[in-house]
């Protein structure tokens, strides 16, 4: 699609962190970007405002379907341009080739010539099986991820999973449900339980991407809360011990 003019897209998908994290990447591109968690929404936003183009989830929840929705919004815009995908099944398809991609083909060796990342490696190897909280820097785009799986696959943690979590695309109150998770019926919306990441990545790594753009609040969590985690159930919390 050509970027000649501003191109408006609205987002219609009933999870939040989905909707969240496209308009964030299509915001980066250029485009006015407006979301919907619900079929009724996604009308009145197409009724009020001109969008060219709407991507929605055929698997939308409620009493409508993606494809009834897509026939609601044409009523209203013919020339609306809507795009059906399944976006629930096509997170977790590209979660799993991206683990498997990592698994079998990603050498953890690493050739250079560098005396700068020479030096870094030899602090990684030094640090890597000592079980510490280890800050990495540096500008975007510069193989912080791709050290801090060096560090993973190169230690003793290696059999155990690497979770990793990007803080800048997501809510303060995602991200605190992302960490922690939480039980079905804990609050309006959660349909079912969620495994939080700490939990998850228990006794392998867990890679904070951006940490530098989570809130003081949530940062100040993070530090409470370090070795266990408090699991949220209907009536309280519980402990889950991690490492």
């Amino acid at each position: 699609m050509s970027q000649d003019k501003d191109y408006s897209l609205l987002i219609i998908d009933d999870e939040e962190g989905i909707r969240h994290g496209l308009k964030v990447l299509f915001k980066k591109h250029g485009f006015t970007v407006f979301s919907a968690g619900k079929y009724k929404e996604a009308v009145d936003i197409v009724k009020n405002e001109k969008i060219d183009v709407a991507i929605i989830d055929v698997m939308l929840k409620g009493n409508e379907s993606g494809i009834e929705l897509v026939k609601a919004l044409k009523q209203i815009e013919p020339d609306i341009t809507a795009v059906m995908i399944e976006l629930k099944a096509l997170k977790s398809e590209n979660a799993y080739l991206k683990h498997e991609l990592i698994k079998n083909y990603m050498s953890y060796d690493f050739l250079t010539n560098n005396k700068e990342l020479k030096l870094q490696l030899e602090k990684a190897d030094k640090i890597k099986n000592s079980g510490v909280t280890v800050l990495i820097n540096g500008e975007s785009g510069t193989g912080k991820e791709v050290l801090a799986r060096y560090i993973h696959f190169t230690s003793v943690r290696k059999t155990a999973k690497f979770v990793s979590i990007n803080c800048a695309a997501l809510s303060e109150s995602l991200l605190l449900s992302e960490f922690f998770g939480h039980e079905k019926g804990a609050f309006i919306g959660a349909l079912e339980r969620k495994i939080g990441r700490f939990e998850i990545a228990d006794g392998g790594t867990l890679f904070l991407d951006e940490i530098g753009d989570m809130s003081l609040d949530v940062q100040a969590k993070l530090l409470f809360y370090r070795g266990f985690v408090l699991q949220d159930k209907c009536s309280g919390f519980y402990t889950v011990a991690v490492s």
